[in-house]
């Protein structure tokens, strides 16, 4: 009872984690000046950077540190912001008067400037997101030379100047998308010593065939849910000199929440509950008969791990624990309950898909 009252208290902890991390903060309040624009430069990561300057149309306006935003107010037009790391590179926008615009950031691998266009509601959501650094009030007139390089706007919504094909790993992961993991690694059952059909049995504590598929969808914001299937197998041997093998499936519906570090980091937090059903088959030593049955129950889990994504694959590292009680009616109406739950650490591989 202590071990459950625990897990269930683990678990409404992480309720109440996701819960606050899906909480976003007020709209951004910033007034735009008559007869300008107001464009928002969210910094999410300087790379290898502590600070990187930022210039616009050329006049340097500020330090940026990551989880941070500038306020540039500017004049209706051409507007080129740019920053360097071990390189140079930058992103040009026209504006119209009284425009909000809002433009993220990041300093990469390679040392190079990524940008990218947000639209009103995720770049409302960065802002409230991000630390204010300073208001930039004034900014020169892009030269002409400079103005033939900017980008054409329809209405309010700025584009991005990146190429077809040349799409940042933050853009390519601000979508919508189907993953698919297929894990497998080391599990362990918490308790080796169980009663079945009244007859004292001892199961291997730990697993073999361990492996699990999971598949989810995902939000650009970090939650998932998804499904999973999960197996492993134990042997075990009975009292009456029985012995065999107990496989166990659970089906699980889990929720996530995965927090984005830097452009290839995904730390993550999960719940999952289904069922579990555990089969066991067996011989007896020297008479050759054999035993056979499925036992069935609930079952609930926590996860832990982290995600390394490159693009459309990524490498999964995570721990899982499990608890999954499988029990049967005996013919006097008393229950007995296997504990087949336990602790897992697993390692998967993930197709990333997004949807268009």
């Amino acid at each position: 009872m202590h071990a459950k009252s625990g897990l269930w208290r683990h678990i409404t902890l992480l309720f109440v984690f996701l819960i606050a991390a899906f909480a976003v903060p007020p709209a951004v309040a910033d007034t735009v000046p008559p007869g300008k624009s107001v464009i928002y430069l969210i910094t999410r990561d300087t790379g290898a950077f502590g600070s990187v300057l930022v210039s616009v149309n050329g006049k340097i306006v500020g330090t940026a540190t990551p989880a941070t935003h500038l306020v540039i107010a500017a004049n209706p037009g051409a507007t080129e912001i740019a920053s360097a790391g071990s390189g140079r590179g930058s992103i040009s926008l026209t504006t119209i008067s009284g425009g909000r615009y809002y433009v993220a950031h990041s300093i990469g691998m390679s040392g190079t400037p990524d940008f990218q266009v947000l639209s009103e509601t995720d770049g409302q959501d960065a802002v409230a997101r991000t630390r204010k650094l300073a208001e930039v009030g004034s900014v020169p007139v892009l030269s002409p030379s400079a103005t033939s390089r900017s980008v054409a706007t329809s209405g309010a919504e700025p584009r991005d100047t990146q190429q077809p094909g040349s799409e940042s790993p933050e853009a390519f992961y601000n979508k919508q998308a189907v993953a698919v993991i297929l894990k497998g690694g080391a599990y362990k059952i918490s308790e080796e010593t169980h009663v079945t059909d009244t007859v004292p049995t001892l199961i291997e504590e730990k697993s073999t065939s361990t492996w699990g598929l999971e598949v989810e969808w995902r939000h650009p914001k970090g939650f998932a849910v998804g499904g999973e299937v999960f197996s492993f197998r134990n042997k075990w041997e009975d009292l009456f000199g029985y012995a065999g093998d107990v496989t166990t499936y659970t089906y699980t519906v889990n929720g996530k929440y995965y927090l984005g570090i830097g452009r290839f980091v995904y730390p993550y937090v999960g719940i999952g509950v289904g069922v579990a059903l555990s089969n066991f088959s067996g011989t007896q030593a020297g008479t050759g008969f054999t035993y056979e049955d499925t036992y069935a129950g609930l079952a609930y889990q926590g996860l832990v791990g982290i995600e390394f994504r490159f693009k459309y694959v990524g490498i999964n590292l995570q721990y899982k624990y499990l608890a999954a009680d499988v029990e049967t009616e005996l013919l006097d109406g008393t229950t007995e309950t296997n504990k087949m739950g336990g602790t897992g650490q697993l390692l998967g591989l993930t197709l990333h898909i997004p949807l268009r």
